[in-house]
């Protein structure tokens, strides 16, 4: 187990021994505990092809969490794919915000613009056990992953999935008690400099943001 941190410390992977520890326990049955204590312990041929693989796959670049096609966000697990966005600990923040300014407040119907893998709504729902909620996202292979995370977390019946661009698919009228959204950013200039795990992993529809990086932020506004 030690070589695998090993490859990845040479391949220069600044979180190699977070990465190997994540990969060894997801191949095997080993806990941290396990690792820690017997780095050396024996694995299977079996175990150790799939391992590799995974090590070769990160040490071109991709992230953990596509390998895995798994990644944590507020203590739940979320399926990811090369379609979505992975959810990122600084959006945690937002689900603060959010949770924050809604206490003491009534808030039934909650609407997530460009969804991705329905990280926001479905972790808001959760922790709004009354409310409901609307994710709207362009991408169709999207909302199917995040129709699949609802479903893992028990929300499903309680989000309507729409595909289009931010508000222009909700009908005339639409009211909501919380809009909440983690837009594009990224000015289109500086998307070649971006780190190969974002640049060649996450979609560049979740990323690119236009010249300045606020397009989507002036179409939401």
């Amino acid at each position: 187990m030690k070589d695998t941190r090993r490859a990845l410390d040479e391949a220069g992977i600044e979180t190699a021994a977070l990465d190997a520890q994540i990969l060894i326990r997801a191949a095997t049955s080993f806990s941290r505990e396990d690792i820690i204590a017997r780095p050396d312990a024996a694995i299977s041929s079996e175990v150790q092809s799939k391992l590799d693989g995974w090590i070769a796959r990160r040490m071109a670049g991709e992230p953990v969490s596509k390998i895995l096609g798994e990644r944590e966000f507020w203590g739940r697990s979320f399926r990811v794919t090369p379609d979505t966005l992975d959810p990122r600990p600084d959006t945690e923040t937002l689900i603060e915000a959010a949770l924050e300014w809604a206490a003491g407040k009534n808030i039934r119907r909650i609407l997530d613009l460009g969804t991705g893998t329905g990280c926001l709504i479905i972790t808001l729902l959760s922790e709004l056990p009354e409310a409901t909620g609307v994710a709207v996202d362009l991408s169709p292979k999207a909302l199917a992953v995040a129709k699949e995370n609802a479903a893992r977390h028990g929300v499903a019946g309680r989000i309507e999935f729409i595909e289009g661009n931010w508000f222009a698919p909700l009908p005339v009228g639409s009211k909501f008690d919380m809009i909440v959204s983690n837009p594009p950013y990224i000015p289109s200039d500086d998307i070649e400099s971006l780190s190969k795990d974002v640049r060649n992993h996450d979609p560049i529809l979740a990323l690119e943001g236009g010249i300045e990086g606020l397009a989507a932020y002036k179409s939401i506004i």
